[in-house]
């Protein structure tokens, strides 16, 4: 039985967990978290609903400390897991929309990439304590890892794998295809590089606003050409015909996501995928899956060094000047608009300042949410 660590007790850690266990995956679940109450929760709800479909599920809880890299190694230590799957922020993305909607919308402009030292924190603090505990176990990371993992790179410190954002979006592009071509959506195949700003704009805008990508759609191994089926229809369709739930509702989709990712890395065959931050790399990727391993698995026509360079070009319209040696480089419009909003203009830091840096963000939302929520 594979035994799968979970750091966070938020929405995503409660719906992977619901989704294994449901799908009864043979795997031990361990939920970690600083709210020990909040993890003991999960772990009484999804016993019972696992149950209710017929399933004994094996998962239990532990208290952790994200500031004390000793405490979580011991932890490592102690269950030694095949897999550790990092759900923590120090500030959920969805808590802007808490703001009134003139107010989100001129934070959100900025893009998430202001907001990557909240994401990178606890991902530092976990990825000392893999390292301080001589463990050796995969790492899957769900805080912006088209950022976050990059930005670990910088010191040797980069989790394997990530979820959602570029993944997102494969659905929905094989599910339009397959309504517009009248084909079976068995038929359709999709492999898109893209940064998180694609995937997440698409749906809301019918198009990528500009952001580049690169994206190969197939039916029945054959290439469907723009000439034949332009992206803006595509898009487009996805924005009209195939509205979904976003937010914290949408959290489904990362879920899922997810899922696919772990459960295919334990398998016995290899398959499909999409996920971002794959070994440190800026943004999203096709990939192949499974027999615990996995790799980039971009087609012919596009090589490696030019899919690195579209992210790092995406990753601009996300307010990220650049990603290198530990050093993260805002763009100045985005930081021209935190500062305008928040107070907070700091447009370049290091990874070993994401503590100080992540604090302060939270204390400056918090002030400016006060005045409006």
């Amino acid at each position: 039985m594979y035994k799968v660590l979970i750091i966070g007790s938020g929405i995503l850690s409660t719906m992977v967990s619901e989704m294994l266990a449901w799908r009864n995956f043979p795997c031990q679940v361990t939920i970690a978290a600083r709210n020990e109450n909040a993890a003991d929760e999960i772990v009484n709800l999804i016993k019972f609903t696992s149950e209710n479909v017929g399933h004994t599920f094996n998962i239990s809880s532990k208290k952790i400390n994200l500031d004390s890299v000793e405490e979580m190694a011991e932890i490592i230590s102690d269950i030694e897991p095949d897999l550790i799957f990092n759900t923590a922020s120090v500030q959920s993305f969805w808590v802007v929309s808490e703001l009134p909607d003139h107010i989100s919308k001129a934070l959100w402009s900025a893009g998430v990439g202001p907001w990557t030292a909240c994401h990178a924190y606890p991902a530092l603090q976990l990825m000392k304590a893999i390292k301080a505990s001589g463990v050796k176990t995969t790492v899957v990371n769900a805080a912006f890892p088209d950022a976050v993992n990059p930005l670990l790179k910088g010191i040797a410190l980069a989790p394997d794998i990530g979820i959602g954002n570029v993944s997102n979006i494969c659905q929905p592009i094989r599910e339009a295809v397959s309504k517009i071509l009248n084909s079976d959506i068995s038929s359709i195949s999709v492999k898109i590089v893209a940064h998180h700003y694609v995937g997440n704009t698409i749906p809301s805008e019918g198009h990528a606003k500009g952001a580049p990508y690169h994206l190969s759609v197939k039916n029945n191994g054959e290439e469907i050409s723009q000439d034949m089926l332009p992206h803006d229809k595509i898009f487009k369709h996805i924005k009209t015909d195939l509205k979904r739930k976003r937010g914290k509702d949408g959290m489904f989709v990362t879920a899922s996501s997810a899922v696919r990712i772990i459960e295919g890395f334990f398998g016995d065959k290899t398959i499909a995928a999409h996920a971002p931050g794959v070994r440190g790399l800026v943004g999203g990727y096709p990939v192949t899956i499974g027999r615990r391993t996995f790799d980039v698995a971009l087609n012919d026509d596009i090589s490696l060094s030019d899919a690195i360079s579209i992210n790092e070009k995406g990753q601009r319209y996300d307010g990220i000047d650049s990603i290198q040696d530990g050093y993260i480089r805002l763009k100045q419009e985005s930081s021209d608009v935190m500062n305008a909003l928040m107070g907070f203009g700091l447009g370049e830091y290091h990874i070993s300042e994401v503590a100080e840096v992540s604090a302060e963000l939270v204390q400056r939302y918090q002030t400016l949410r006060s005045k409006h929520v």
